[in-house]
């Protein structure tokens, strides 16, 4: 999805929140990549963009942060890891092996803590779990793509998890919500398009 690189945000092309923020880093597999969310006001920015938090939420988390720099950081490095060995797992599922322990045990982490602001509600009609503020609100929205990679990895949805094969490295992940479940391209208009030129330019050559 490289051509998106210029861009100061990503496209959404994951089609669950989950994925959107494994692929804050263009393309993956590329010595030179972008990275979206460098530090913790990008994302808190992309947190809003992507639906994570409210936007008012956003600008007060970015604004704390300018204030709170060191726990600031701390969450952006959590977030940054939390990416990787979620799509360090996903990729293993994908190719059949096994998720390294480590991998496995920095998502748990995680998952639990976002977990732990969870508490039983009834309406009078049914019971809920409703998700509190977390105890650090820097972690807001760490804690929203946490519970979405958490519920993603346990969901019949794992299925349609694709991997983007862009000659560019490109690696983005995205649900196959096609009706055949032939989806290839994270974009047809960027890496399937480009494709099909270097097709049509091998054809010619030969």
């Amino acid at each position: 999805m490289s051509a998106q690189t210029t861009e100061r945000l990503p496209r959404l092309l994951g089609g669950v929140l989950a994925l959107d923020f494994i692929n804050t880093v263009d393309p993956r597999h590329a010595a030179l990549r972008s990275e979206y969310i460098p530090d913790y006001a990008a994302f808190a920015e992309w947190a809003a963009y992507a639906g994570a938090v409210e936007p008012p939420m956003a600008d007060r988390l970015r604004r704390a942060a300018s204030t709170q720099t060191r726990s600031a950081k701390a969450v952006h490095r959590r977030a940054l890891a939390l990416r990787e060995a979620s799509y360090r797992a996903i990729a293993a599922h994908l190719h059949s092996r096994q998720a390294s322990g480590a991998d496995l045990g920095s998502v748990s982490h995680e998952i639990a803590k976002a977990r732990a602001g969870e508490r039983l509600q009834h309406d009078g009609r049914s019971f809920s779990l409703g998700h509190f503020a977390p105890s650090e609100p820097l972690e807001t929205p760490l804690r929203a793509v946490a519970l979405s990679i958490g519920e993603l990895l346990v969901s019949v949805d794992l299925s349609r998890v694709r991997e983007c094969p862009g000659e560019d490295g490109c690696g983005w992940l995205f649900l196959d919500a096609s009706r055949n479940g032939g989806r290839r391209w994270c974009s047809m208009q960027v890496c399937g398009n480009r494709a099909k030129v270097r097709r049509h330019q091998a054809g010619e050559r030969a």
